[in-house]
């Protein structure tokens, strides 16, 4: 398996694997995409990274995540977001795999540190994450939704 930057022709699986993640019907559209993907693809602020299985030709796109970057008074801080690998996939270690690329990304941009949120109905996820050393917080999440 293979690590790589998703590209928008891998639309149409990027949308399965959010709707396994999120467990509602989303559609990202070609211009969403472009908007939300194509810059994360250049943009320093975050970086999305895939997993493909180079057992078949063509290589199918099997997971996908996210880290972003945030400038804040207190330093350079980064996040983890939409960590998600095909139901077919899971167990092997692919999840694993790309977290510790996140975290290497990190790493390289002298990030303090890296945030992340599950849910606790993603019982595997929570597990991972326990097991590479994130720690849970014991903080109050707020949202204000503005759309």
């Amino acid at each position: 398996r293979r690590m790589y930057f998703p590209q928008v022709k891998d639309l149409p699986v990027i949308n399965k694997l959010m709707n396994q993640l999120s467990g509602k019907k989303r559609r990202l559209s070609l211009m969403k995409a472009h908007q939300a993907y194509v810059p994360a693809f250049v943009d320093e602020a975050m970086r999305i990274y895939g997993i493909r299985d180079h057992k078949f030709k063509p290589e199918p796109l099997v997971g996908i995540a996210a880290v972003y970057f945030v400038q804040t008074l207190n330093g350079l801080k980064s996040g983890i977001e939409d960590v998600v690998v095909d139901k077919k996939y899971r167990g092997l270690g692919l999840g694993k795999k790309l977290v510790r690329v996140l975290i290497g990304a990190a790493k390289r941009k002298k990030a303090k540190y890296v945030d992340l949120t599950s849910n606790p109905k993603r019982v595997e996820a929570n597990a991972l994450y326990q097991k590479l050393s994130f720690k849970k917080r014991e903080t109050n999440v707020y949202r204000l939704n503005l759309q």
